[in-house]
């Protein structure tokens, strides 16, 4: 029975489906994908730029929030990041006045970054950090699939979060690539992995997971090089921006859940169980025990 009669007769398979989904089938799929989402891009630039319907207010992305921040610590005074008015102020310099707020909530040692990147023009650095940390990304991730293929390529580009993620200038990109750099290093050389790990400290939230998983698995020398990595980066931060900034992120940060409950950071922009749920209508108690439920699932 060739692919097509199964496909007519209903009876696909686990078994059969390698043979329906070959190479060749995915390549195009993907390929159909990724340009369909291509063109999806370019007509929301096209609107958020005003050129299909003129716009109420201007608009900006994510990527603002930490160039802002940037901009703030080369001038002396990284705390202000964390002051929602003088931050408001500093992006809107970068861009224009009336765009909507975008929150700067990481610690400290992500301003090394940013700091480097404010050095640079403000659409330079959006286009090196997006682009320089899609590569990195890509080559991490066709490592783990082991191959390296055009295939593989239209394949991951075509992942819809690659375009979500370039349109609001996060920083997923450097996050996946290394998470994943240090779990292909992880059972050869442990110590590098362990310094990437670390190097993940600007999103706090694998304090909690990372760890306890690499404890878990006997991997100490990791779990070392990890700690070390960490401490490095926050003592440079201390020595480069003071006490005073840390002191202002943990302000900062005791008020964020209020932050993101209250919508005030858009939950369309939240590619989370939390944020659908609060998109849904669902209150903020039942948003956290989905996103909850989700993670232990």
């Amino acid at each position: 029975m060739n692919p097509t009669t199964m496909m007519s007769a209903g009876a696909i398979s686990p078994a059969n489906l390698s043979t329906l989904l070959d190479r060749r089938r995915i390549g195009w799929c993907c390929a159909i994908l990724l340009a369909l989402q291509l063109g999806l891009f370019l007509f929301i630039v096209a609107g958020t730029h005003g050129w299909i319907v003129p716009l109420t207010r201007p608009t900006t992305t994510d990527f603002v929030s930490f160039y802002a921040a940037g901009v703030l610590a080369n001038d002396g005074t990284p705390a202000l990041a964390y002051d929602h008015a003088v931050h408001l102020a500093a992006e809107e310099r970068v861009t224009e006045p009336g765009i909507e707020y975008q929150f700067f909530n990481y610690p400290p040692v992500f301003i090394l970054l940013c700091a480097v990147l404010a050095r640079l023009p403000y659409l330079v650095a959006f286009v090196l950090f997006e682009v320089t940390t899609l590569a990195f990304y890509l080559i991490v991730a066709c490592r783990i699939l082991g191959e390296r293929s055009f295939t593989a390529l239209v394949a991951l580009c075509a992942f819809p979060i690659v375009f979500w993620n370039i349109g609001l200038g996060q920083n997923a990109f450097l996050t996946a690539g290394l998470f994943g750099a240090a779990t292909l290093l992880i059972d050869r050389r442990p110590v590098p992995a362990g310094l990437l790990f670390g190097a993940l400290c600007y999103k706090p939230q694998f304090g909690v997971l990372v760890p306890f998983a690499l404890a878990a698995a006997g991997q100490w020398r990791a779990f070392a090089a990890a700690g070390a990595s960490v401490a490095a980066l926050v003592l440079v931060s201390l020595a480069l921006f003071g006490t005073g900034t840390w002191q202002a992120f943990f302000t900062t940060l005791g008020g964020s859940q209020a932050t993101y409950e209250s919508g005030r950071i858009l939950f369309a922009g939240m590619a989370n169980t939390f944020g659908a749920a609060r998109l849904l209508s669902a209150g903020a108690p039942l948003a956290c025990a989905l996103q909850v439920a989700a993670h232990r699932g």
